[in-house]
């Protein structure tokens, strides 16, 4: 119920893009999330099953 899901991300989804930098390891997912404003909406860009490219939109990280 986090806001991944909400916002339609799934189990065995592979992220592709973060707002548009590619990621080539968990470490580059780590570096840009670290950049994104607090709130502000994560534009992403995931491979679902073998060919399948969708664009999703997640609420951003909020103030704890």
């Amino acid at each position: 119920g986090g806001p991944a899901e909400r916002g339609g991300l799934r189990p065995g989804d592979v992220l592709r893009l973060i707002d548009g930098e590619p990621l080539g390891s968990f470490r580059d997912a780590t570096l840009i999330l670290s950049r994104v404003p607090l709130d502000q909406p994560l534009r992403l860009v995931v491979r679902r099953g073998a060919e399948d490219q969708l664009a999703l939109t997640l609420p951003g990280p909020s103030r704890p």
